[in-house]
């Protein structure tokens, strides 16, 4: 009985099939421990702040080895990310720009070639980019410019191979975004206290 138990808490988290034909072991269960790993986090109430200090964390790692350990097929990849973020701009598409903008920063987690931190850096990267996502329809058109102008001095500095160059303009890049949000958060609760005098 216990085993037929823990068969079934197995099958219900996703890690187990069960049919007719026998118990079977998902074949790629990553993205589950990945999605529960998520759930973890949210279900915890952990602090955006909490959230952006990891990445910064993961992203300065990955960057370094990704400097030293990158191919001519990860810069290829980047620099069409950066070419579908020009695109984006030119066509004032937001949506296309945050899907570019995704894409470049997952390259770089891949280039790194270290699966534990690209696990890890995948399961909080979906809610970094889902805040974000606010701050680029709230800000003006500066917001998407500055921050490819940053995607752009990254990449070069990876081609370069230039570590303290690429960690400088990630770190800039990712408190720039951090700043933006935090203003956005204040821009809104200035904006509940007027809204609230004039009741």
């Amino acid at each position: 009985s216990s085993v037929r138990e823990a068969l079934i808490t197995l099958e219900s988290q996703g890690l187990l099939n069960r049919g007719n034909n026998g118990t079977y072991v998902t074949a790629d269960f990553s993205e589950i421990i990945e999605e529960s790993l998520k759930l973890q986090i949210l279900l915890s109430d952990a602090k955006y702040e909490d959230i952006q200090r990891t990445r910064v964390m993961l992203e300065r790692e990955l960057i370094q080895l990704a400097t030293t350990k990158r191919t001519e097929e990860h810069l290829k990849n980047l620099k069409e990310c950066i070419e579908q973020m020009d695109k984006a701009i030119e066509l004032e598409d937001k949506d296309l720009f945050i899907e570019a903008d995704i894409a470049f920063h997952n390259e770089i987690a891949v280039a790194a070639d270290n699966s534990v931190l690209l696990f890890l850096y995948n399961t909080i990267s979906h809610l970094i980019f889902k805040i974000q996502t606010t701050v680029a329809y709230a800000y003006d058109e500066n917001v998407v410019n500055v921050s490819q102008n940053f995607h752009k001095a990254i990449y070069q500095a990876l081609v370069d191979k230039d570590l303290e160059m690429a960690k400088k303009q990630l770190v800039d890049h990712l408190n720039d975004v951090e700043n933006r949000i935090n203003k956005l958060n204040e821009m809104e609760k200035i904006a509940r206290e007027q809204l609230q005098n004039l009741e």
